[in-house]
């Protein structure tokens, strides 16, 4: 799990500290291990401005998603099923980089901003 707060909200950006494997906003203080995530209003896109301290971070490379991809379409040529087309399943031609909690907390937050419209002020993730 992870919980997140908003710590500064301006024109043009949304600062959330993020705190992995914390439950209870109550909990979860400044003197906390925290990360710090950036979100961009005008691009609509996050930047992960300082892991937390806990953070599992993972480079995914380009070779691993073509893997991936590859496998994908095996697996739908034995279902009797066409490969992906380029539209539905483009090549991957970059790889990136993986925040595990900072993710989480960020697909979170886009979540509720596509349905709602606004920037949610804090709230908690949770995927097991």
């Amino acid at each position: 799990m992870v919980t997140f707060v908003m710590i500064c909200e301006d024109e043009k950006t949304a600062e959330y500290w993020y705190f992995p494997n914390c439950g209870k906003i109550e909990k979860c203080t400044e003197e906390n291990p925290h990360g710090l995530i950036t979100f961009f209003k005008d691009q609509e896109l996050f930047e992960i401005t300082q892991a937390a301290p806990q953070e599992i971070v993972r480079k995914v490379t380009v070779e691993e998603l073509i893997e991936s991809r590859n496998f994908l379409n095996k697996e739908r040529i034995e279902q009797g099923l066409p490969e992906f087309t380029e539209e539905e399943y483009p090549m991957p031609t970059e790889g990136f980089i993986l925040h595990f909690y900072a993710d989480h907390a960020t697909r979170q937050i886009m979540k509720a901003y596509e349905k709602q419209g606004v920037l949610i002020k804090k709230g908690t993730a949770i995927w097991y």
